[in-house]
């Protein structure tokens, strides 16, 4: 089995006043992206408050938010 590039917890980054991108990997393997697809269909099963939509990639994660509702830094909690 090839090794994966999915990381022990994900890296988070600001894209914008209304978006984190959670990294999961560093490269495209199924490991990586079927932690991606989990996250976003955990996101989209508990609707959360301020959470506006998920765009998943194959590494990345980006979720759109309303910062008034939710903080930064409990998103971070919730998708590592």
């Amino acid at each position: 089995m090839p090794p994966t590039g999915l990381y022990d917890r994900a890296r988070f980054r600001v894209s914008g006043e209304r978006c984190l991108l959670a990294e999961y990997g560093s490269g495209v393997d199924l490991a990586t992206n079927d932690k991606v697809r989990r996250m976003a269909a955990s996101i989209l099963q508990h609707q959360r408050p301020g959470i506006e939509g998920v765009v998943p990639s194959y590494s990345t994660l980006a979720v759109l938010y309303d910062p008034i509702q939710i903080d930064f830094s409990i998103l971070t909690e919730w998708l590592w």
